[in-house]
């Protein structure tokens, strides 16, 4: 696995051809990025109401469990109804070449890991925990690949591991039993603050081989591309500090015509969920100007 470091546009075919081979990209130093950092930097300090180290550190998780992951919940939730942050990002996407027309996404995320000494939530909305795993495991769309970049700087202790050795190696998984359906009659009978007794994706049924794993750094402003169908996980955070970083997931249309995509290793799904993303040209992002 080779990462490809880019400092100008490159087309989606060219993409996809890197990324179907099994390495990744890096687009180094975005303007749009080095906004939405700052826009985001300002939205944490001014929720958490203290010097942006109050919430991050371990310490105040400790004393305040409670209230430390309420106010990563407000800010999550105050980032996804800012239609700014989503067009900065799309911003940085077409700075990198993603024709707009040609391809769908689905929804910008600011995923919030805290420290492992911190109880971590059963909430989809942290995820800090999740073990090994591919993304197109749950939309079953082999031409999807990831989008992730940090807000803040990131450690080899916080940031995003791959297992490059399985990108040809079936894990054994269960994407043959694993409904979205499921997941969402669930999760709509499940009481308010209660476990949702159904797993929000597939999940890794083995033990898989750390000696294999590649940690990636990158810094604030700059953007990593993968392959979906790439095994990968946070590393556990062990910083003291919370890990923010965005996330987001797009196809091709092109791709999914000519059949550009990894080969499928061990997903058994059957049911692709296109429905999950829209045109990026119908969402925002084509109106800011930096």
């Amino acid at each position: 696995m080779q990462v490809h470091e880019f400092g100008s546009p490159i087309t989606d075919v060219q993409r996809s051809q890197i990324l179907f081979n099994g390495d990744l990209i890096v687009f180094k130093q975005l303007p749009a990025l080095a906004e939405l950092n700052r826009q985001v930097d300002y939205l944490i300090q001014e929720i958490q109401g203290h010097p942006r180290s109050y919430l991050l550190t371990i310490e105040q998780g400790r004393e305040h469990d409670s209230k430390y992951l309420q106010l990563m919940q407000q800010i999550q939730q105050t980032f996804a109804e800012n239609s700014l942050f989503s067009e900065l990002f799309y911003r940085a996407l077409y700075q990198v070449g993603v024709d707009a027309q040609a391809n769908y996404a689905d929804k910008l995320f600011l995923r919030s890991v805290p420290p492992l000494a911190i109880k971590q939530p059963d909430n989809p909305l942290f995820r800090g925990g999740i073990r090994p795993h591919r993304d197109t495991w749950g939309s079953n769309i082999q031409q999807q690949i990831n989008w992730w970049s940090p807000v803040y700087p990131v450690t080899e202790q916080n940031s995003i591991v791959f297992y490059p050795a399985y990108w040809d190696s079936a894990v054994v998984n269960s994407t043959a039993s694993w409904s979205f359906d499921a997941f969402c009659r669930a999760r709509k009978n499940a009481e308010k603050g209660q476990t949702i007794g159904y797993p929000y994706a597939p999940q890794v049924l083995e033990p898989i081989e750390d000696i294999k794993q590649q940690v990636v750094v990158i810094e604030p402003g700059d953007l990593l591309c993968f392959s979906s169908a790439h095994l990968h996980a946070s590393v556990p955070n062990n910083t003291g500090l919370t890990r923010y970083s965005y996330e987001l997931r797009s196809f091709n249309l092109d791709d999914i015509a000519q059949q550009r995509m990894p080969v499928n290793v061990d997903n058994a799904a059957t049911k692709p969920h296109y429905n999950w993303f829209n045109r990026m040209s119908e969402q925002s992002g084509s109106e800011v100007n930096l």
